[in-house]
């Protein structure tokens, strides 16, 4: 039997997110929150599913008011994810589902629908799992950027244009001395996808799709980088992966790279909170 609770809150994020209008959000003063830490927005959707451009564009405004604070990745999984197939005139060039995105969205645990977002892979309310809505998205992204950054990461990528050869050397600088379980995750995304989506009561036959996952560079469980961030250790990775052949997408200048710290003693499911993210551009 469903719960009550949790069907109240799906029936809440339903009608939050559903209409052809946007949500309404109200977003501080800029200039209001400065601060290093920067937060993940990782939004579970599907080219089939009404209601998740809104969600889109909810996190698209949240990166527009902290532009150097928010990381997106979006994930497009079975639940509303297939290419859509009908109308014909509609039909989708790409299939954006992965395996991994699949098993991590198993991972992350119970949800009601779509979309589902998680923040930094934290359950803010136990009783709300990964789903929120954007106003407890906003207020707790607020929360998080008041707090002091564990670790800096810097991103910093080679590509060849002849191989299409991606190297990303990730760096961390630990800020504050820090015990846990830590493992260092890194991805590609791609925007710029244009592809079919049904948006509210719609269809868009060339609907903007960004912040894609595309594919892991490390484990996706994360690659362990030890059970301490101590000031003045850095601690270095490189990556490599190329890039498959360009065919409307895999485009190079439209991909990033995606990195994060999580931290396995803040476990949740099987996924450990994150405790900072960055991202670069595969070419600058």
């Amino acid at each position: 039997m469903i719960n009550i609770f949790r069907l109240s809150c799906f029936l809440f994020i339903a009608v939050l997110f559903n209409g052809c209008s946007e949500t309404e959000i109200i977003v501080p003063k800029a200039g209001e929150i400065i601060s290093d830490r920067v937060v993940l927005i990782e939004d579970f959707t599907g080219v089939k599913c009404p209601n998740c451009p809104n969600a889109a564009r909810e996190i698209t405004s949240l990166m527009g008011r902290y532009p150097k604070n928010v990381v997106a990745v979006a994930y497009h999984t079975e639940f509303l994810g297939s290419p859509i197939t009908e109308p014909a005139e509609y039909k989708s060039k790409y299939d954006f589902r992965t395996t991994d995105g699949e098993a991590l969205e198993g991972q992350m645990g119970f949800y009601l629908g779509k979309p589902a977002v998680s923040l930094d892979r934290k359950i803010y309310n136990p009783l709300e799992d990964y789903i929120l809505t954007s106003t407890a998205v906003l207020g707790n992204i607020e929360n998080e950027l008041r707090s002091i950054p564990k670790a800096k990461i810097t991103i910093n990528n080679t590509y060849d244009f002849n191989t299409r050869k991606l190297i990303a050397n990730i760096t961390i600088d630990p800020v504050v001395q820090t015990s846990g379980e830590f493992r260092i995750h890194a991805l590609v995304t791609e925007s710029d996808i244009l592809d079919s989506q049904e948006d509210n009561i719609i269809f868009v036959k060339e609907y903007q799709h960004n912040h894609v996952f595309r594919q892991m560079l490390t484990e996706l469980a994360g690659d362990p980088i030890g059970l301490t961030l101590t000031p003045g250790s850095q601690i270095k990775r490189t990556y490599e992966f190329t890039l498959p052949p360009e065919n409307g997408w895999w485009v190079a200048k439209n991909c990033q790279v995606v990195a994060f710290i999580s931290d396995l003693s803040q476990k949740t499911y099987s996924v450990g909170a994150i405790v900072q993210a960055a991202e670069h551009h595969v070419i600058d």
